[in-house]
């Protein structure tokens, strides 16, 4: 948010707006250069834990979801796909198990759409006055 407020003050927000971008574009254009941080911050730190010893993954593809949807939404539901797919699903459960699944799911479905409505209700593209 840091980042949006700063370019919305000095009015570079409202100068891409009048270039051939898009206003989906332009908000990408932004959020690029912090989403691309995280994800080599991200797997700096798993290649470390793999090094000091840490056990290998049970579930990559889950893993991946978790923290692809994690840089984006830092909320408990990537945080739960993430643990499960470290770890491993709960005993005695398969990938096919949806139910130990869902609510991770759900929950990053549910805030992904919580958060676009509410940018594309109240986000200003110039400063307030």
């Amino acid at each position: 948010m840091t980042v949006y407020t700063a370019r919305r003050q000095s009015l570079v927000l409202k100068r891409l707006r009048t270039s051939e971008l898009t206003d989906a574009g332009v908000i990408t254009a932004v959020t690029m250069p912090v989403v691309t941080m995280g994800a080599v911050q991200v797997l700096v730190y798993i290649v470390f834990c793999l090094v000091v010893g840490a056990p290998t993954t049970e579930h990559p593809w889950l893993l991946l979801l978790g923290l692809a949807s994690g840089v984006m939404l830092p909320l408990i539901g990537p945080a739960d796909l993430v643990a499960k797919g470290w770890s491993g699903l709960d005993a005695g459960a398969t990938l096919s198990s949806v139910p130990a699944l869902a609510p991770g799911l759900v929950s990053i479905v549910l805030w992904a759409v919580v958060f676009a409505a509410v940018i594309a209700r109240f986000f200003r593209w110039e400063p307030r006055a």
